[in-house]
């Protein structure tokens, strides 16, 4: 299937290199609908921009799904991707075909999308600790590091 427009209503920026990808939409019919930004330094503040993070077939885009997460991003990825392992079950999708489906269901449900930016901060709870659980894990590590002795020990590790 190739995955094409589904609305002149809705504009995807393409972040990175992707010379064979936007070669290939040429024959779009919404081609002008597709912002190819390249590199952006600014990952964060174009993410928030955006009403849905959505990841086609690929190695990578971990770190900006976790930024879409954090802030209230919906994703739409397939299982077979690196997004997936950030994002989970609630955001993911079984091909292509379910893929346009699922951002047309964005596009066309406001009650979907509130649930699905719900699910980031579910998510977000699921894999992200609180800075005192941060901390009170890296307390135990210290801890730990104390205890094990030997003639090499340091007893100055303070917290």
């Amino acid at each position: 299937m190739q995955f094409n427009v589904i609305s002149k209503f809705i504009f995807y920026i393409i972040v990175g290199k992707c010379d064979e990808f936007k070669a290939r939409i040429s024959s779009f019919q919404y081609r002008q609908n597709f912002v190819f930004t390249g590199y952006v330094g600014n990952l964060e503040g174009l993410t928030g921009r955006c009403s849905i993070y959505l990841n086609p077939r690929r190695k990578g885009g971990g770190f900006s799904s976790k930024i879409a997460l954090i802030q209230h991003i919906p994703i739409v990825t397939l299982t077979d991707c690196d997004v997936y392992l950030w994002s989970g079950d609630a955001f993911a999708v079984n091909d292509l075909q379910d893929m346009k489906e699922t951002i047309i269901r964005y596009h066309n449900d406001p009650t979907f999308m509130e649930t699905q930016i719900k699910a980031c901060d579910d998510r977000c709870s699921e894999i992200f600790i609180s800075e005192d659980q941060s901390v009170e894990n890296v307390k135990a590590f210290c801890e730990a590091v104390k205890s094990i002795g030997g003639p090499n020990q340091h007893s100055h590790i303070t917290i």
